[in-house]
C-alpha cells in the first residue's frame, strides 16, 4: 500500500519496487571533511529483497547504460549529464537544543521495549516481518564513522541494530517504512549524499524508508546516546518530527496497539488522524510529517 503524505491518502500499488540509479561520486567541498571520491555510483535496487551497490568509472557507467531500455541517443545525453554532476550536501533542521533533548530521553530498555512490541504485533498478524528479521549485530560490526568527521552511530542507533539487523522483504516494519539494515543503511546514506538532486545532510542516517521518503536519525557530532529523527521526502525535503528513535518507535508501537494502523487484505491500513494524536502526544512541538485531510 502507498500512502499520499501530501494528501493524506492511501492507494494499493502493484508497481514493481525496483530502481536503476546512477549517480556520480565527487563531493562538491572536500575541505568539510568528506573523502573526495571521483567516478559513478552505481546503485541497482530490487527494494523488496536485494540491493547491489558498486563503485564504477565513467566507462564502466557508460557499458552498464547499455542495459537499460533506453533510445541510443537518451543514453548518450544521460551519460553526459550524469558524469558532469556533482553532488553538494545540505543542513537539516536541528539545533545544540534537540539534540540535548534526544540525549535526555534516550532509555535503552525502553527501545527494546517498543521494537519488541512492534515484533509482537508483526508475529500476531502473521505478516510474515518477525521471521525475517535478521540477527543483531556485534559491537565489532560498527564503523567507528561512515564517513570521516562526519556520521558516527550514537548509542541508540547501535542498540537498534544491535536488536536485529534489518528486516527485508515487502512488507514494512513500521507503518509503510521498511527497517533497513545498517548494511543498507550506510549504501543509502552514501547514495543521499553524494546524490546531486538531494540536499542531504550528512549529519543524519537513514534507518527507515520507503521509495523516496526516509526517516533519518542524528549522527553528527561527538559520539552520543541519542540524537533527533527527521523525515525526508524527496518533493518537501526534511522535517523534524521526532524526538529520537526511542520516541519514533514508541508512537508506531502505540499506533499498532490502538489499531491506529490494522492488518486488513495483507497490509497495513492506517487511521491518519490516531496516529496524529499518538505522534503528538510522543513527540511534543515536533511536526506530523503527514497531511491529514480536512473533516479528520
Amino acid at each position: 500500500m502507498r500512502f499520499d503524505h501530501k494528501t493524506g491518502t492511501s492507494h494499493i500499488s502493484n508497481r514493481p519496487r525496483y530502481n536503476v540509479r546512477f549517480e556520480p561520486v565527487d563531493f562538491c567541498d572536500a575541505a568539510d571533511g568528506a573523502p573526495d571520491y571521483s567516478g559513478i555510483f552505481c546503485d541497482l535496487r530490487n527494494h523488496g529483497e536485494h540491493r547491489t551497490t558498486v563503485f564504477c568509472d565513467a566507462t564502466s557507467f557508460a557499458r552498464l547504460m547499455w542495459d537499460v531500455p533506453f533510445s541510443m541517443t537518451a543514453k548518450t545525453i544521460l551519460i553526459i549529464i550524469v558524469t558532469s554532476l556533482c553532488a553538494c550536501t545540505g543542513e537539516f533542521p536541528r539545533d545544540p537544543a534537540h539534540v540535548g533533548a534526544a540525549t535526555d530521553a534516550y532509555d535503552n530498555t525502553g527501545l527494546i521495549d517498543q521494537l519488541e512490541s512492534i515484533k509482537a504485533w508483526h508475529v500476531e498478524h502473521n505478516t510474515g516481518v518477525a521471521a525475517r528479521l535478521r540477527p543483531g549485530l556485534s559491537e565489532s560490526a560498527f564503523p567507528a564513522e561512515i564517513v570521516t568527521n562526519r556520521c558516527r552511530l550514537t548509542e541508540e542507533l547501535k542498540a537498534l541494530w544491535s536488536w536485529h539487523d534489518g528486516a527485508p522483504g515487502a512488507v514494512p516494519f513500521i507503518w509503510y517504512h521498511d527497517f533497513l539494515s545498517l548494511e543498507q543503511a550506510i549504501s543509502e546514506y552514501k547514495w543521499l549524499v553524494l546524490n546531486p538532486f538531494v540536499a542531504w545532510d550528512p549529519n543524519y542516517i537513514p534507518i527507515l524508508s520507503f521509495e523516496g521518503e526516509w526517516y533519518a536519525a542524528y549522527c553528527g557530532g561527538p559520539p552520543g546516546a541519542a540524537g533527533p529523527v527527521i523525515h525526508y521526502f524527496l518533493e518537501d525535503g526534511a522535517r523534524l518530527t521526532a524526538v529520537n528513535l526511542t520516541a519514533l518507535m514508541r508512537t508506531m508501537a502505540q499506533a499498532f496497539a490502538a489499531d491506529a494502523v490494522t492488518w486488513e487484505n495483507n497490509g497495513m491500513v492506517e487511521d491518519l488522524f490516531k496516529i496524529r494524536e499518538i505522534h503528538r502526544a510522543n513527540n511534543p512541538g515536533y511536526e506530523f510529517p503527514y497531511a491529514v485531510p480536512d473533516g479528520t
